[in-house]
């Protein structure tokens, strides 16, 4: 059995600076791990996405690192982030290097990035995944527990609010007809 909280792995904030660690954790990845994180077969990080992914500013665009030790040195083995946008929503990634995943890495993750989004006054986290990636599903409802799944034009999008949601009109309803 696995430890629940391998002490080998450390999450630091990823910065502007960690183009390295960006790419070791793409490379890290089998192409099924790809496609489930980037929606589609991906062979390279292209220079746009790699400077999208590097502009991070730790307030709208909020990255972390996880590293395991590998001898004396640190290796990254996963990224998570959130970009917020003006309705104070922020959409949610994340990755782990396959030789990695399973092993508590990227709810570790997961739980820190949602915490920081918390503490930041983000409201809401959005995610979209493939409907075949099950284990992301069920990392992101062990890690959210509040999260509403719909499935729209062959994706699984998921939202979970950090912050007490507003009353829908439906919601009122449906309580009501419950009660």
């Amino acid at each position: 059995m696995r430890p629940r909280h391998d002490r080998r792995i450390r999450i630091r904030r990823f910065t502007r600076t960690d183009e390295e660690a960006l790419v070791t954790v793409f490379e890290g990845l089998s192409a099924a791990s790809r496609r489930a994180r980037y929606m589609a077969p991906v062979e390279d990080l292209g220079s746009a996405t790699r400077s999208a992914l590097l502009d991070v500013d730790d307030q709208s665009h909020v990255a972390l690192v996880a590293e395991a030790r590998s001898g004396r040195r640190w290796e990254p083995v996963g990224l998570a982030r959130y970009v917020v946008d003006e309705h104070h929503r922020a959409e949610l990634a994340y990755e782990v290097v396959d030789a990695w995943q399973g092993r508590g890495v990227g709810r570790r993750l997961l739980t820190q990035l949602v915490d920081q989004a918390r503490a930041a006054g983000v409201e809401r986290l959005h995610a979209t995944v493939l409907p075949d990636n099950v284990a992301s599903l069920a990392l992101l409802r062990r890690v959210l527990p509040q999260l509403r799944v719909r499935h729209a034009d062959g994706l699984v999008e998921v939202d979970a609010w950090l912050t007490e949601p507003p009353l829908e009109l439906a919601d009122v309803l449906a309580d009501l007809q419950v009660a």
